[in-house]
């Protein structure tokens, strides 16, 4: 890390930051049987594994002009809950950390914490509790989700060279909102298609077949995410020349002229697992691609795709 520490975040990245971090803690972290980088720790108890998660960002960086603060919430919680499942967890609980401005109301408060709720409710866990702060920024909320979950096998991120590569749900949906957004696509022409991300369903699917998988990753920062793992374990995904891609997402390329490599930029909270299927039976869930050898590239059609969010370079084009 040397000539590095001392450099700005915003010119070194998200990556180097972990790594520095985990460079610090190595000796204190429990990386069996997953391992540092993965989307979650797991810890044993008696004869299973918790799944231990938390995740969190800002309302400057996370929430479109369009959406609630409710929306906002629940996807911030569905972050943390997408890698405990990735992990083969059940989820077991939450808790929320936010930080508002003075001048918020409780209503908007508790809009909040609706949001959070509502997911809970769906993946039948629990509110384990919480801590409210100032912001001290106005129409700025900060806010961090950690969640416990429980396990029989924790699936690590570590896939192989030849792997075939599935995904729980069909792709591209968060797409639409960062287009309408980066491209200044005209609100009242888009409008149908802005309701569709906007609460996505937990990948609970992906339980009731992960006892069958033994590498696995959520996408809830985009394929992006996935060039970090994919980087580490010198692979390359081939992606399959028939994408997966929600029928929404194909109306919404031939209505505005996106291609497939726009869509596949511009990935973000897609909150689907990532997992491969080593008998080739899982033939019920999309094929993604396959891994080769490389250098950490995703590949459709012979280019490399770009595009990702890191937290402190911004956008990736």
């Amino acid at each position: 890390m040397y000539g590095v520490d001392k450099m700005k975040l915003s010119d070194v990245g998200e990556v180097k930051v972990i790594e520095a971090i985990l460079d610090l803690i190595r000796n204190v972290y429990p990386d069996k049987p997953l391992p540092a980088y993965d989307d979650a720790v797991a810890i044993r108890v008696s004869d299973s594994w918790v799944i231990v998660k938390i995740d969190g960002t800002s309302s400057k960086s996370s929430k479109y002009p369009w959406m609630s603060w409710s929306d906002f919430s629940y996807r911030v919680a569905l972050g943390t809950i997408s890698d405990i499942i990735s992990k083969g967890g059940k989820p077991l609980g939450l808790s929320v950390s936010i930080g508002v401005p003075k001048d918020f109301t409780i209503t908007e408060v508790l809009e909040i914490i609706k949001g959070v709720k509502e997911l809970i409710i769906k993946v039948d866990a629990k509110f384990l509790g919480g801590d409210i702060n100032t912001s001290n920024v106005k129409d700025y909320v900060w806010m961090d989700v950690s969640g416990i979950g429980i396990a029989k096998k924790p699936i690590p991120n570590i896939f192989r060279n030849g792997d075939l590569v599935r995904i729980s749900n069909c792709l591209g949906l968060s797409s639409i909102e960062a287009l309408i957004y980066y491209k200044n696509i005209d609100l009242s022409k888009a409008e149908k298609f802005l309701r569709l991300p906007y609460k996505p369903e937990p990948p609970l699917n992906f339980l009731e077949v992960c006892d069958q998988v033994t590498a696995a990753t959520d996408i809830s920062d985009g394929l992006y995410s996935l060039t970090k793992v994919l980087r580490r374990l010198r692979l390359d995904l081939v992606l399959s020349d028939d994408l997966p891609l929600c029928k929404e997402v194909i109306e919404f390329m031939n209505e505005f002229n996106v291609d497939a490599l726009d869509i596949l930029k511009y990935l973000g909270e897609e909150y689907i697992i990532v997992f491969n299927d080593p008998h080739n039976s899982l033939r019920h869930y999309p094929i993604l691609g396959e891994l080769r050898e490389g250098k950490g590239n995703i590949i459709y059609k012979g280019k490399v795709v770009r595009g990702g969010w890191d937290n402190f370079k911004g956008f990736i084009g």
